[in-house]
């Protein structure tokens, strides 16, 4: 079984929550930068044998799954294991074939266009300059927090595709590592309304 989230609404993804939670508990979560297609192949192929659920809550891994091909897609959507695959980035390619392949789909996508991108921010987060960061992200606070923790997600996912491609960079892979899952973890907690997304950036950008 599979079900597909996609974008940022936040209106959506509480709909998207609750569904969730009618489902059983999630035991295991995944993230972009460790996504094994191994690991993913075993949890599809795994049979219950006392009638638990087996919940896997995938970040962003959508698109390198759908890349394995069809039988892999086949596999999740025929499993006992559910798969819950959560695109907060919208990429177009991935809610075409979300739509195609879900059993269940929830659209939160934005409607809006895009506002002038913070460049100026991610440029300084790149450089790891965290006096630079903090002053930039001051003078862009007051826009739409949503699609300013999608421009930091964005550049992180860059930087650490610099690392890979054997890029000089100010981070390393475990420091590269942590921040993205900081920036992951935080978009949850203020959607739970456990936090401000605002105050959680202002708080990232300070521990560059």
């Amino acid at each position: 079984m599979i079900v597909g989230i996609f974008g940022k609404d936040a209106s959506i993804r509480k709909n998207a929550n609750e569904y969730i939670k009618t489902l059983s508990t999630v035991t295991d979560h995944l993230y972009d930068y460790s996504c094994n297609l191994e690991e993913i192949k075993a949890l599809a192929e795994k049979v219950s044998l006392f009638g638990d659920k087996t919940v896997v809550y995938g970040e962003n891994i959508f698109g390198t799954v759908a890349k394995e091909g069809e039988a892999l897609l086949t596999s999740c959507k025929e499993s006992e294991t559910i798969f819950i695959f959560d695109e907060i980035e919208e990429e177009a390619e991935n809610k075409k074939l979300l739509l195609k392949w879900a059993d269940h789909f929830f659209d939160a996508g934005s409607a809006k266009k895009k506002k002038e991108f913070p460049s100026a921010l991610c440029h300084a987060i790149k450089r790891r300059d965290k006096k630079t960061a903090w002053v930039e992200l001051m003078k862009v606070r007051d826009g739409e927090a949503e699609l300013l923790h999608g421009a930091l997600l964005w550049q992180m996912k860059i930087v650490w595709q610099d690392i890979l491609a054997g890029d000089k960079s100010p981070y390393n892979m475990e420091e590269i590592q942590k921040k993205n899952k900081e920036l992951v973890v935080m978009f949850h907690r203020a959607h739970m309304g456990k936090s401000s997304l605002k105050d959680e950036m202002e708080r990232w950008v300070l521990g560059l």
